[in-house]
């Protein structure tokens, strides 16, 4: 074998010439192999054996027309002879399998060889003869050899390859669609974030601009004094403070009546809702000079409903509840 697996002209050549035998059905035995022939056109054999096979070949036309095929094949082109072209190459092949069934079945089997004369019976078995009848009288019996086995190859090879290509595509087809869904994915995900960063600069506009309301200064800010329970009681009065506030009220100030608070160095307060949920809770809360506390509050963060302020006492002890101011926020029409 040559490199990248080819068969070379002479291996070919040697397989052509056991076809021939085998066509032939001529024993081994009776017949010089093809080995021996090519061995006495090289002059390689001793002269007892080249002059054995001279005298064979003067007698037997087939082994004689396998002789001259070795010589075809061995000397150098003649004169007017011209190596075969790719168009000529893939012609003969067509040609080639077109009359291969035909000829099979007019070859006589093995009983009848013996029927036939020796010049027949090459005419009709010899494959020279039919390579030269099927290629040209032009075309050398052992180049149309080796064109038939590379276009044989060459068929194999094809065939291999367009499977490999078929895999090929259907991978690629299958890693496209997988692709295209991740794509897809991807630019649903891109949506999804874009509409959330959207919402956020929304929300924040909204909070900039409830923070810079919050911040401008309020005029005519209300205030409340609100008085603790047991005080409101003994004046005779409901026990919760009523306050009333208007819608554009951004912000008021709740003054708690310290009357009859235990003194304490420091105070705590806690802003109960009417369920009893505790909404906000402080320390640090001290009198004024009058004894009252003061605590400002949004409105937003005391909306319309009831609510409780509880007062506690601090010391080292811990803390004491020593007021609770209930209240009522209603918000007036104008």
């Amino acid at each position: 074998m040559t490199q990248g697996g080819i068969m070379s002209a002479r291996e070919e050549f040697r397989q052509y010439l056991r076809a021939a035998a085998t066509m032939q059905g001529n024993p081994q035995g009776h017949h010089p192999d093809e080995q021996d022939l090519i061995a006495s056109r090289e002059g390689r054999l001793a002269p007892a054996e080249q002059e054995k096979i001279q005298i064979h070949l003067a007698t037997c036309n087939t082994c004689l027309q396998i002789y001259r095929d070795i010589v075809d094949f061995v000397d150098p082109l003649r004169e007017g002879e011209q190596a075969l072209g790719q168009i000529e190459v893939r012609k003969a092949w067509s040609a080639f399998q077109q009359r291969m069934p035909h000829e099979s079945s007019q070859r006589p089997g093995r009983s009848e060889v013996g029927k036939v004369s020796a010049d027949r019976y090459s005419d009709h078995l010899s494959l020279p003869s039919r390579l030269s009848r099927l290629f040209g009288s032009s075309w050398r019996p052992e180049v149309a050899v080796a064109m038939a086995a590379s276009l044989l190859l060459a068929l194999g090879l094809t065939g291999g390859w367009a499977l490999w290509l078929k895999s090929d595509r259907q991978q690629l087809a299958q890693r496209l669609s997988e692709v295209s869904s991740q794509a897809a994915r991807v630019s649903q995900l891109e949506e999804e974030r874009r509409q959330l960063q959207s919402q956020a600069e929304d929300l924040k506009r909204a909070y900039e601009s409830q923070l810079a309301e919050l911040k401008a200064p309020q005029l005519n800010a209300p205030v409340y004094d609100v008085f603790p329970e047991g005080v409101v009681q003994r004046s005779g009065g409901t026990s919760v403070n009523q306050l009333e506030l208007s819608p554009r009220t951004k912000e008021f100030t709740l003054v708690l009546n310290g009357e009859g608070v235990p003194k304490y160095s420091s105070y705590g307060v806690e802003i109960v809702s009417r369920g009893g949920e505790v909404l906000w809770r402080g320390e640090g809360l001290q009198r004024d000079r009058f004894g009252g506390f003061f605590i400002r509050v949004q409105r937003s963060f005391m909306d319309e409903g009831t609510y409780a302020v509880k007062l506690y006492g601090i010391s080292t002890q811990g803390s004491k509840l020593v007021a609770e101011y209930r209240m009522n926020i209603r918000l007036t029409p104008r």
